[in-house]
Parts: structure tokens; C-alpha cells; sequence
């Protein structure tokens, strides 16, 4: 999502129109997300808190917004979930329906979703609980508290973030990894691919992989 001077959508859809629309991702921003209420897809400037209980329309399956407000709960109908904090916000993330999420700037992170299979995580300060154990694909920028969790995982990727030099080592082949100006201590590694571009390592690295890329 790209920003730019902040429009209402009531301004640029009459309601006849909203109920129409199955797909809208604008950074427009909207005050009641049951206008839309054919929308399967939804990308928008949402300035309430997220609840459990919060009122979508029936069929909605994936949720963007950037937002200045917290996060405690999300309506278990979503299996899409994206979340870009303006003001670095305590988001809490719970359930069984979830399959995949991007959220960007978070203070405390708490996420209980069993069935959840691809995560992005980026900009978060700590993680308060992180139940995912069926996670196959992870973009994070801070693999602390995280790579344990997964024992599930085929994908990785891992850019910037930490300043701290920290060692990266995963037992079980992955399908693929991609590193990006990441500081590296010890990396031991075995992937089908694995790209490596702009990093750095205190120690030679040890991997095993068919391509290497950079």
C-alpha cells in the first residue's frame, strides 16, 4: 500500500456502487466496512479497532488496512489478514480460520492461529505468544522468539532489521531461502535454493543447496 492524501470512499462511491464492488484495495479510507457488502477482497484506511465481533460484510475473506488503532481480535470469517500499524500498536491475532497474514509495526504481538500457513512479519518490538504450528512460509525481519515455532516451515525470508549479528541454523531442508542484508554469525543451512544478497557473516557459512542465488 502506497500513501497519498486520504479520501473518503463515501466520496468516491455512492452506496449503489459499493454494493457492487467484490474486489477494492484503494488507501481510501472508510468508517463502516459493511457498506460493501458483496466484497470479497477489501484494502482500505480503517481507523477503529479490530475486534472479534467487528461488523464485515458476509462475504469478505481478506482484510488490509493501515490504521492508528489496535488490534484485539480478528472476526473469525477472515482467512486474509493484513495489518499496517501507523503508531506501532499492540495487536493481538486469534484463530482457527486465519491461512495467512502480513503485519507491519507492532509494540506486543500475540497470535493464536493453529491453522495459519504463511506469516510476514515486519517492525514488531516483542512477541507476547506465537502459536503457529502449521506455518510453511515466513518473511520476517527478526527471526528471534520465531524459527522455533515453525516446525513446519519450507520457506524463508529474512531481510534487514536486527543490527545485532545473531547465528542462523535450521536442521530440516527447506524448499527455499532468501536472506537480504542480513548480519549472520554461524548459518548452517540446507535448502533446494537459497539466495543470499548484501550480507554478512562473522564465520564461513555451511549450506547444502541445488542453486544458489544471489
Amino acid at each position: 500500500m502506497l500513501f497519498h492524501p486520504v479520501h473518503l470512499i463515501n466520496d468516491i462511491f455512492t452506496n449503489g456502487q459499493q454494493t457492487q464492488l467484490v474486489l477494492c484495495e484503494c488507501c481510501d479510507q472508510i468508517n463502516d466496512l459493511t457498506l460493501m457488502m458483496n466484497v470479497r477482497v477489501l484494502h482500505v484506511i480503517y481507523n477503529e479497532g479490530l475486534i472479534e465481533h467487528t461488523p464485515l460484510p458476509p462475504t469478505l475473506v481478506e482484510l488490509a488496512v493501515i490504521s492508528n488503532c489496535p488490534v484485539d481480535g480478528i472476526p473469525s470469517q477472515l482467512e486474509v489478514v493484513g495489518y499496517i500499524s501507523r503508531d506501532c500498536r499492540d495487536i493481538s491475532v486469534r484463530s482457527s480460520k486465519l491461512k495467512r497474514s502480513l503485519i507491519t509495526r507492532a509494540k506486543k504481538l500475540t497470535i493464536d492461529c493453529p491453522n495459519i500457513e504463511a506469516m510476514n512479519r515486519k517492525h514488531y518490538s516483542s512477541i507476547e505468544e506465537c502459536n503457529v504450528p502449521n506455518v510453511s512460509e515466513l518473511d520476517t525481519i527478526d527471526r528471534a522468539g520465531l524459527l522455533e515455532r515453525v516446525p513446519n516451515l519450507r520457506r524463508l525470508t529474512i531481510t534487514e532489521g536486527n543490527s545485532k549479528w545473531a547465528d542462523l541454523v535450521i536442521t530440516q531442508r527447506l524448499e527455499w531461502v532468501k536472506l537480504v542484508r542480513v548480519k549472520l554469525g554461524h548459518m548452517v543451512l540446507s535448502a533446494n535454493s537459497i539466495s543470499v544478497d548484501s550480507c554478512k557473516f562473522t564465520h564461513a557459512p555451511t549450506f547444502t543447496t541445488k542453486y544458489l542465488r544471489p
